[in-house]
């Protein structure tokens, strides 16, 4: 996807989520989860929570499952407009080389969400809407230059061949492996170069590519199918940000303590400034006493955290120990960083130089 195509998207997305955004007019609510940002990994942990809770298809009012009990989900995000979100600045990739078997099933289960997205994010059986993630397969291509690279791919792609995709969405049989697993191909140097006879294979020990499962996807259309789906999973949306919280401390237990368990830290509710301007000042702070609350902040997920930290306690005095400062015991170490995308054009006849822009072809190389 090129930067030029993205823009007529962004633009007609950004009106339909201006509207998505429910202004608030209480001074204070009470919610059973509070995720903090609405990209992708709040609205898939808002729609797994809900779909749990609820069910598939629920009446946005009826906040309850089951069993009566509550279990509200309210969303706050800063920006619907998402033109600064890490997610539509992303190529929107997914990939399932890893050398951490936890990390290969998540992405398995991501494969599978993402070949069945029209489906499981459908609002109901007559929803005339499609939902096309422009899923993508065309793999991931890893190469190793030296015999130290060329056995850690050889133990990754064990790791990588030994995971299996879990949960309800399954393997819809695309994969030549069975359907279920990662569809990962080793290739030595005479292999890579019947494949990709443009790649300079003299220094290359083993290649390791994606034959499907891998490649990558429209975030744009993902994060609006799976609003929507929350939406009529009665998931409330806030267009507003975190700037305070209230924690419960029980001085009798070890302030070293780190479980939280007794009290010791727990957010019992956040206060989230909502904007009421173009300008983004901030106008009304919402009061939202919570039984538990999801840092999906991203890049923004150390400062959204020292925000949480530097609260009052119950009674309303200010956070003074060492352990309660705006400082924290154990930072996050994630701060947002710059992320390029290159896109390299090439002459496709190397015996022949061209200025035409028919004899040239477009790739993109992705860091990792």
């Amino acid at each position: 996807m090129t930067p030029t195509s993205i823009r007529p998207v962004a633009t007609s997305l950004l009106l339909k989520s201006k509207r998505g955004f429910a202004s608030v007019g209480k001074s204070e609510n009470t919610v059973d989860t509070l995720i903090i940002g609405g990209g992708p990994m709040g609205l898939s942990t808002a729609y797994h929570l809900a779909l749990r809770h609820h069910g598939d298809n629920v009446n946005s009012n009826d906040k309850n499952n089951s069993n009566g009990s509550s279990c509200s989900i309210t969303i706050v995000e800063r920006d619907p407009t998402y033109a600064r979100s890490s997610a539509t600045l992303s190529a929107g990739g997914i990939r399932q080389q890893f050398s951490l078997k936890e990390n290969v099933q998540m992405s398995l289960y991501g494969r599978d969400f993402l070949r069945q997205a029209h489906h499981l994010l459908k609002v109901h059986d007559d929803d005339n809407e499609i939902i096309d993630v422009q899923f993508q397969e065309h793999g991931y291509l890893f190469l190793a230059s030296s015999q130290k690279g060329k056995e850690q791919l050889i133990r990754n792609h064990e790791v990588q061949l030994s995971a299996t995709a879990g949960g309800y969405c399954g393997g819809n049989g695309n994969d030549s492996n069975d359907g279920n697993g990662a569809n990962i191909r080793l290739m030595d140097p005479s292999q890579l170069k019947r494949k990709f006879p443009w790649l300079n294979t003299s220094d290359i020990a083993l290649g390791s590519y994606g034959e499907s499962g891998e490649g990558w996807f429209d975030p744009w259309a993902l994060m609006r199918g799976l609003k929507r789906k929350c939406q009529s999973m009665g998931v409330t949306f806030v267009k507003g940000y975190p700037v305070g919280a209230v924690r419960c401390y029980d001085e009798s237990s070890s302030s070293s303590s780190s479980s939280g368990s007794g009290g010791n830290g727990r957010v019992l509710s956040v206060d989230v400034a909502v904007d009421e301007n173009e300008k983004g000042q901030a106008g009304e702070v919402i009061r939202y006493n919570v039984d538990h609350v999801v840092n999906a902040a991203g890049a923004h997920c150390s400062r959204v955290m020292e925000t949480l930290a530097s609260g009052t306690t119950e009674n309303g005095t200010k956070n003074r120990h060492r352990h309660h400062s705006r400082h924290l015991i154990h930072p996050i170490p994630v701060e947002p960083r710059k992320r390029s995308v290159f896109f390299i054009h090439c002459n496709t006849d190397q015996h022949h130089q061209s200025s035409s822009s028919s004899s040239s072809s477009s790739s993109s190389l992705l860091p990792n």
